[in-house]
C-alpha cells in the first residue's frame, strides 16, 4: 500500500466531518521499464543455434536454425567425407589431372561453407530490420524452455524451437515498432481524513499494482486484473477502519483513467 497526503482547508463555519472515501479510481498506466527478458534479448553475439541473425530474413539459409540437421546433416557430412577421400586419392596419383583434384576440393569447400551458413549462400536480397547501429542478433528466451530429450524425434524438437524463436522475435520487434506496449494496472482511493482543527488531510492509498502486462491482451484478462486490484484496495480500506457500507458506497462509482 502506498500513501500520499496534502493539507486542504475547510471553512470554519463548516462543521468538520469524519473520514470518508472521496473517490476510487482504477488506472491503466504505461510501464516505462518492462522486463521483456522472457521474450529474449538483443546482442552482438549469437548464444545458441536458435538465435536470429537480424541481417537476414527468417527463412534464409544463413539463419543458424535453417542449416541442415538430423538426417540431412548426416547425408551432407557423408558426402563431404567422400569428396575429401576422393581428393586425397586423386592428389596422390601422378596421372590425375589437377582439374579433377580441384573439383573434389571445391565440392568439399562448398559443403563446408553451406553447413557453416556462409554469407554467400544468403537467399538475398534479404529485407531485414537490422542496421549497423543496432545489435545484430536476437537470442530468444524460449530456448531454455525446451529440452531435446523431451521429444521423441530431434527434428520435431528443432522445429518447435525454431517456431518459438521466430514468435519471440516477431513479438519483440512488434513492440519496438510501437504496435503494442506494456502497462500496469492499479486501484487507488482518495481519502479525506480530519486533522481535528477544521481541516482535513487528503491521502491516497493504492493496491500493489500489476506491471508488465501486454497492452493488447484480451480485455477479459485486463478486467480480471482490475477486479483483483480493486479487491485488494477494498481490503485495505477495511483495515483502515472504513465500514462495509462506506466502502460499498464508494465502489459504486469507480472512475477510470489511462495514462
Amino acid at each position: 500500500m502506498t500513501q500520499t497526503q496534502s493539507m486542504k482547508r475547510i471553512p470554519q463555519a463548516q462543521p468538520q466531518r469524519g473520514k470518508r472515501i472521496h473517490r476510487v479510481v482504477i488506472k491503466r498506466m504505461v510501464d516505462d521499464s518492462p522486463d521483456t527478458s522472457w521474450l529474449g534479448e538483443y546482442s552482438d553475439n549469437a548464444e545458441s543455434e536458435f538465435s536470429i541473425d537480424r541481417a537476414h530474413d527468417l527463412d534464409c539459409i544463413s539463419q543458424p536454425y535453417n542449416r541442415p540437421a538430423g538426417e540431412g546433416l548426416r547425408v551432407l557430412e557423408s558426402a563431404q567425407q567422400y569428396l575429401m577421400d576422393q581428393f586425397n586419392e586423386v592428389s596422390s596419383t601422378p596421372v590425375t589431372p589437377d582439374e579433377l583434384a580441384e573439383w573434389y576440393d571445391d565440392g568439399d569447400t562448398f559443403i563446408s561453407d553451406f553447413l557453416n551458413g556462409d554469407e554467400e549462400f544468403c537467399n538475398g536480397p534479404c529485407v531485414a530490420s537490422w542496421s549497423g547501429r543496432e545489435y545484430r542478433y536476437f537470442n530468444p528466451g524460449s530456448v531454455e524452455k525446451f529440452d531435446a530429450n523431451a521429444w521423441d524425434k530431434e527434428s520435431y524438437w528443432r522445429e518447435a524451437m525454431r517456431k518459438n524463436a521466430e514468435q519471440d522475435y516477431s513479438r519483440m520487434e512488434a513492440g519496438a515498432r510501437g504496435e503494442y506496449c506494456f502497462i500496469g494496472i492499479r486501484a487507488e482511493a482518495e481519502l479525506n481524513i480530519p486533522d481535528g482543527h477544521l481541516a482535513f488531510i487528503a491521502q491516497e492509498i493504492s493496491s500493489g499494482g500489476l506491471w508488465g502486462i501486454e497492452s493488447d491482451s484480451d480485455e477479459s484478462y485486463l478486467r480480471e486484473v482490475e477486479a483483483e486490484e480493486l479487491a485488494q484496495l477494498r481490503g485495505q480500506l477495511h483495515e483502515l477502519g472504513f465500514s462495509q457500507r462506506a466502502v460499498s458506497a464508494a465502489f459504486k462509482n469507480i472512475e477510470r483513467e489511462e495514462c
